[in-house]
């Protein structure tokens, strides 16, 4: 059974709030995003029982939902640099496989992507820097 955008909005909105599913919380991914936060107020509070409540779901949005959810939770949920910072910074190890893997997979597209822009750059400079030398005859 495939979990539905619906069905993952209307928990999202149980899960971040007890007035349930708010009007702006129409699309999944800023759902999703909002959810991390709730998760990163939840770790800092110490309230673990939410914080793990937060996690499973997400891991089963990804597994079960459909398109949209799981796109909500990889790019809304996953794709952020709070995971690197505090309260969230290494909260990750403990979750499930899935979960743990999607994010995994997430940061290695980061590392990727500023390790290309680092080279595209130094290549730049390195064209403009022998740019001076050439001798037009």
């Amino acid at each position: 059974m495939n979990l539905t955008v619906d069905a993952y909005l209307d928990r999202v909105g149980a899960l971040v709030t007890a007035a349930g599913r708010a009007a702006e919380d129409q699309s999944p991914i800023r759902a999703a995003a909002r959810l991390r936060d709730r998760l990163a107020s939840a770790v800092a509070e110490g309230d673990e029982r939410t914080a793990r409540a937060i996690v499973l779901f997400q891991d089963v949005a990804l597994r079960t939902g459909e398109d949209a959810v799981q796109n909500a939770v990889l790019l809304g949920f996953l794709e952020d640099a709070a995971w690197e910072a505090p309260p969230l910074h290494g909260t990750w190890s403990t979750w499930p496989p899935a979960l743990r893997a999607a994010l995994a997979k997430q940061q290695a597209a980061v590392e990727d992507a500023i390790r290309y822009e680092r080279e595209s750059l130094r290549g730049i400079a390195d064209r403009e820097a022998g740019a001076g030398d050439t001798v037009v005859g």
